[in-house]
């Protein structure tokens, strides 16, 4: 039977490109039962139909990148703030509530992800429901591009290298970093955590490196089209989901369900795909096939992931 086997991992300098690449090489059409939704897809990835294999992909409670088309208007300002802009961010913090695809999860109300995920009408006051957003798991070898994604505020301006093409200029020097943090060689060991956030994002201003988009079930970034949901290209599954909750104040506390810097969203899974090589269909299960497919990502905290393999 499947056993998830959790390793202590050495935090890798490569990124998202494993599974890209590995594609690129074991793509020969295997399959596990592949499914009537998609028999005559040439793609990779399996379209799961049942609602049932839906909830299966999040029971091993993966990491994700939980990707947003922006709800923002903004024109191709040379302010970041002003653009229309997609953004990714990482999520774990989420479990599986029936067998149905429907889930939960929590986020900060202060992240920049959340004014997408969790618009506020300004009417009402109130939290907006029926937002999509995608959700991609990443494998083996993508666990530096999980910390720049995740250490990275999409406030700074587009995490996607391809959204800053047209800019001319450099980046201002807005933070006023000092000329330590300027330097390609400083020593971290040395800098204040002030110091260190600064440096990463005069890093990552102009996008964070092998973070792509791709289609949901598509392993081709140049099948994507402008203004439709989107993956990220490298991970094992695009999961399409839909909010239909959140769980904001009760009457009988000043505080929210789970604290006051936090909303519990209630989501639904509408549709999903998964690579051939990571889905058992015979045992309806999310794993890696083969030994030699790279397992996908857990999260233990403190900068440390653990791994699903075939056992």
């Amino acid at each position: 039977p499947t056993r998830r086997t959790l390793l202590t991992a050495h935090l890798l300098r490569s990124t998202g490109s494993t599974l890209a690449h590995w594609i690129m090489d074991h793509d020969d059409g295997e399959a596990s039962g592949r499914t009537a939704c998609n028999a005559n897809d040439t793609s990779p990835f399996f379209h799961l139909c049942d609602k049932k294999d839906f909830s299966r992909l999040l029971y091993p409670n993966p990491v994700c990148f939980l990707s947003t088309l922006s709800t923002k208007d903004g024109s191709r300002s040379s302010d970041a703030s002003k653009r229309r802009a997609n953004n990714v961010m990482v999520l774990s913090w989420l479990t599986a509530t029936n067998n149905s695809g429907r889930f939960m999860f929590s986020i900060n109300r202060s992240r920049h992800s959340a004014t997408n995920v969790v618009p506020i009408d300004e009417s009402s006051g109130k939290a907006r429901t029926g937002v999509d957003f995608v959700l991609s798991i990443p494998v083996q070898g993508m666990e530096q591009l999980v910390l720049d994604v995740g250490g990275t505020s999409g406030k700074w301006g587009s995490k996607f290298v391809a959204d800053h093409y047209h800019d001319d200029a450099e980046p201002s020097n807005e933070t006023g970093e000092d000329d330590e943090c300027r330097a390609a060689d400083v020593d971290l060991t040395s800098l204040s955590n002030r110091q260190k956030k600064n440096l990463k994002r005069m890093r990552l201003a102009k996008g964070i490196p092998n973070l792509e988009t791709v289609p949901v079930g598509h392993s081709d970034a140049s099948a994507r089209e402008k203004n439709l949901q989107f993956a990220i290209n490298g991970t094992c599954s695009h999961i399409h989901c839909r909010t239909y909750a959140i769980l904001d104040e009760p009457a009988s506390s000043s505080l929210g369900i789970i604290d006051e810097e936090h909303f519990l969203v209630m989501a639904e899974v509408i549709d999903a795909h998964v690579h051939s090589s990571y889905w058992d269909a015979t045992k309806k299960q999310f794993r890696p096939m083969r030994d030699d497919v790279p397992p996908y990502l857990t999260f233990f905290g403190a900068q440390t992931f653990g791994y699903v393999r075939n056992r």
